[in-house]
């Protein structure tokens, strides 16, 4: 703090008139809690015409008559919460993408819980070289037919497959005679022929090993696809 002053020194004893002063000084105040302070105070008072100088020092405490305001804290802001993202279906199979193996199946294929072509194995085996249906097997192409009328919306396509026995392109043309002999078995039962197609693919997918008689009996086979 700095001030400046005037003093009358009419009636002193050192003179008569007037004398100029000033004083600076400054203080700290410590809060040892909220209902207790201890302070310090310095002031230097100087007067002009005499040259006289005066120190003065004060120490204190204090003590409030209400309590300390408590220092504001701003409240926080909640965090937005982001809106929930809604899940998607990119093939529009009705599997969504985070669970969707197979993410770009052809519209209206149907597809298992993977999202995946659902192919259905119908258990129709065929000789070594042949493509005549046994009757043994009718009963899964029946199970088929069956299908096709309770869902009259879908269509099927029949796979035909080969061993590896022989040539390629003796095993593409066998396995599309396999196809075929499936479709004609579906006709008789009275499934519509628009409804079925037929596609070969010789050895190029085994689902057994063609290295023993067993799994080339597996490979020699028609497989189902249905679509919407």
């Amino acid at each position: 703090m700095v001030g400046l002053g005037h003093e009358d020194l009419s009636n002193s004893e050192n003179g008569n008139g007037d004398s100029m002063f000033a004083q600076y000084g400054g203080g700290v105040k410590y809060w040892v809690s909220d209902n207790f302070a201890l302070k310090a105070e310095v002031r230097h008072a100087v007067k002009f015409d005499h040259g006289d100088n005066n120190l003065f020092y004060s120490l204190g405490f204090a003590i409030p008559f209400s309590p300390k305001a408590a220092p504001v804290v701003a409240k926080a802001e909640p965090a937005p919460v982001a809106a929930p993202v809604a899940p998607k279906d990119s093939d529009m199979d009705g599997v969504y993408d985070d669970k969707d193996k197979c993410p770009n199946t052809p519209k209206g294929t149907v597809v298992d819980v993977d999202g995946c072509t659902k192919i259905i194995r119908l258990h129709v085996k065929f000789d070594f070289d042949k493509s005549v249906v046994k009757p043994a097997f009718m009963p899964e192409i029946q199970k088929v037919a069956d299908f096709m009328k309770a869902n009259p919306g879908y269509s099927v396509v029949l796979e035909g497959h080969t061993d590896s026995k022989g040539s390629d392109a003796y095993n593409q043309k066998l396995s599309d005679s396999r196809a075929k002999a499936v479709a004609k078995a579906l006709s008789n039962l009275g499934v519509p022929a628009a409804k079925v197609t037929t596609e070969a693919y010789g050895e190029s997918k085994p689902v057994a090993t063609n290295d023993t008689e067993a799994g080339r009996a597996e490979n020699r086979r028609v497989d189902a696809l249905f679509k919407k």
